[in-house]
Formats: C-alpha cells, sequence, structure tokens
C-alpha cells in the first residue's frame, strides 16, 4: 500500500520549499502545488522531500539524488533525469512522459498507480523496485541491469529490453497489454544475451522470458 503524507517518518520536520536552484541541497522540505517549467537543476539533492501535485516540464535534473523522497501525483515531461539516483523512494499516481533516465540507479524505489510512456532507462540499475498497477508503455530498459524488480497488476506494452540483465525478475502479476479486440497478450521476449530469471522460487516458463533469435528484445504481442 502507498504511504500517505502524514504516514511519513518525517512528516513533521517537512516545512514549504522555495525555488529550486542548480546543485542545492534539500532536506525535509515539501513541494506542494508547483510547476517547474525548464528547471535548470542538475546534481541537485532531495533528502527526506515530499511532493505534492508538482509538475515538471523540461528542464535538467541531471545526476540530482532523491532519498527517501516521496512523490505524489507528480507529473514529469521531457526532463532530463539521466545519471539520477534514488534510493528508498516512493512514486504515488505519477505521470513521466519522454523523459530521459538513462544511467540513472534506483535502489528500492517503489512506483504506485503511475504511467510511463516514453522513459529512457538504457544503461540504468534497479535494484528491489516495484511497479504497481502501473502502466508502461514505449519504456525502454536495454542494457540496464534490473534485479528483484516485479510488476504487480501492471499493464505493459513495448517494453525494450535489449541486451539488459535481468536476475529475479517477475512479470506474472502483470495485466494483459491494452491492444484491440481479438489481439493476444502480452508475451516477455528477450535476446539470448538477456539473463531473464523471473523468480528465485522456479525456472522461468516460456510465457514470462522467451528468447528468440533477434537481438532486439521487446514486450509486445505475441504471435500465434
Amino acid at each position: 500500500m502507498p504511504r500517505e503524507l502524514t504516514d511519513l517518518p518525517f512528516a513533521d520536520l517537512l516545512e514549504p520549499a522555495g525555488a529550486i536552484a542548480r546543485e542545492g541541497e534539500y532536506d525535509c522540505l515539501r513541494f506542494d502545488d508547483a510547476v517547474l517549467t525548464a528547471p535548470d537543476a542538475a546534481h541537485t539533492v532531495f533528502d527526506q522531500c515530499a511532493f505534492r501535485s508538482v509538475q515538471v516540464d523540461g528542464g535538467s535534473l541531471r545526476g540530482a539524488r532523491f532519498t527517501e523522497a516521496w512523490l505524489h501525483g507528480v507529473r514529469i515531461t521531457g526532463t532530463d533525469l539521466a545519471d539520477a539516483a534514488w534510493m528508498d523512494a516512493e512514486v504515488v499516481e505519477g505521470a513521466w512522459s519522454g523523459v530521459e533516465a538513462s544511467g540513472t540507479e534506483l535502489r528500492r524505489v517503489e512506483f504506485h498507480n503511475c504511467k510511463l510512456d516514453s522513459v529512457n532507462f538504457r544503461g540504468a540499475a534497479l535494484t528491489k523496485v516495484r511497479f504497481v498497477d502501473c502502466v508502461l508503455r514505449h519504456v525502454d530498459f536495454g542494457g540496464a541491469t534490473l534485479n528483484e524488480v516485479d510488476f504487480a497488476g501492471s499493464e505493459i506494452s513495448a517494453l525494450m529490453v535489449r541486451d539488459a540483465r535481468l536476475t529475479k525478475v517477475d512479470f506474472r502479476g502483470r495485466r494483459h497489454c491494452a491492444s484491440p479486440k481479438g489481439s493476444p497478450p502480452c508475451a516477455v521476449r528477450s535476446s539470448p544475451r538477456t539473463n531473464c530469471s523471473t523468480s528465485p522460487r522456479r525456472s522461468p516458463r516460456p510465457s514470462d522470458c522467451w528468447s528468440n533469435r533477434s537481438r532486439a528484445a521487446t514486450i509486445s504481442a505475441a504471435r500465434g
């Protein structure tokens, strides 16, 4: 279950935040109902911060660090988040569209009821990350490392995993892709170079992870 703002262990310490500056350091601040247009906030540090109903359009948060951050209803569009670091963070009812997140490190991060569309996670490292009841469309994990990642209740389409390393990645709880009536459900397709282990409890079934001869790897509608 995603947490509410009042559930956060640092909720009583949060203070209203002002503007965000490049390479700034922010600790125990609350960002509410803000619109950030083309922010120049590369290498900014957010430690135990809360974001609620914030919209970020374009700009750069490249190399930013989010530690114990809580984001609720945050929309990020066309923003550079490459090489950012997320640790012990929670993203609830968010929307990421056209986000550049290559080289990002995510450790113990949960996404709840989020929509990720055309997000680039190439070369990223995800450890103990959960996508719960999310929608992922045209998300690229090419060359990324995914360890203990699950997609419970999530809808997935056109997920790219070319040359990715997948260990203990569980797609079993995902929902079928949204597709025209009569189309077959999604299936996992990965290149021979992809290490795909869907669960530590058993070997993957073909419906969880199948290899084809193509180097390109996608999650797409299975052909009969």
